[in-house]
């Protein structure tokens, strides 16, 4: 498998938004590109991008309107995470819950994951790139293993017990 992920974004102000993204997908061993490209304003270019571009896996990161990732989907055969960029506003997302609706429902043939927590799209870019690399898989393993331990550690604070 290719496991050269690209992170499109829609606009050079969401790339302050994605840091996380960033970390968590070096902490898996997972090197990134990243491209500024909307598929309103661009959408020229950005299908030409994705003819041309040897990708095995995109990363759509939208603001106000969820199109990017259906764009992108409909143009490739490999794996598309969208990932709906959360406003300034604590909590919320930066497009109307309708779009997120038109989102979920896109034409059959046109299937991406649609995932709203940063750390969660790169848990998913880890298992998919994971399945043919066992380095990425180890380091997605110890994660999960790290993220289950927090709570039982937060229970032997709180004198919990699973028994």
């Amino acid at each position: 498998m290719n496991e050269k992920v690209t992170l499109v974004l829609g606009s050079t102000s969401d790339e302050a938004k994605i840091q996380v993204l960033k970390d968590r997908l070096t902490v898996f061993g997972i090197g990134y590109d990243s491209i500024v490209l909307s598929a309103h304003r661009n959408s020229a270019e950005l299908l030409e991008y994705l003819h041309g571009n040897d990708a095995g896996m995109y990363i759509a990161l939208v603001g106000r309107k969820p199109d990017l990732g259906a764009v992108i989907a409909a143009n490739t055969e490999v794996p598309v995470i969208t990932y709906p960029i959360k406003s300034d506003s604590p909590g919320e997302l930066a497009f109307y819950p309708s779009h997120l609706l038109s989102a979920l429902d896109t034409p059959p043939g046109i299937a991406y994951a649609l995932i709203t927590d940063l750390e969660n799209v790169a848990t998913f870019a880890a298992t998919i790139v994971g399945m043919s690399n066992p380095k990425v898989r180890e380091a997605l393993r110890n994660y999960k293993k790290k993220r289950a331990q927090k709570n039982l550690d937060a229970n032997k604070e709180l004198k919990i017990s699973g028994k």
